[in-house]
């Protein structure tokens, strides 16, 4: 701008076109910056598919297992609801079995 005010217009101008190579500078890098990520990243899906396939394995291990225990766990179970209804009866008086659990009476709020 002050070689405006001083009356150079062509210096201003040399400056104003210095100005838009500079710009066109900066878009050609950021277009070929993100070409760059791009084709590094279109190498990986290889890696990611077998990263993916895994961890997909591992997931399938870890559920697998935790069925495993879960069906245990069930069977163990219904073997002792089975012991117990077979074993001898007990008659408990009703008045003996207790229907609210006992509150604490040194809590002062629910979340303590």
């Amino acid at each position: 701008m002050t070689k405006m005010r001083k009356g150079q217009s062509r210096s201003f101008n040399n400056w104003l076109r210095l100005r838009i190579v500079a710009q066109g500078l900066t878009v050609a890098a950021v277009v070929a910056g993100s070409w760059a990520y791009g084709a590094a990243k279109a190498t990986m899906p290889e890696l990611d598919a077998a990263a993916m396939q895994d961890k997909a394995a591992l997931e399938r291990v870890a559920f697998e297992e935790r069925l495993r225990i879960a069906e245990e766990i069930t069977r163990a179970e219904s073997r002792s609801q089975s012991e117990a209804s077979s074993g001898p009866s007990q008659n408990v008086p009703a008045s003996a079995v207790p229907t609210e659990l006992p509150i604490s009476s040194t809590r002062k709020s629910w979340w303590k």
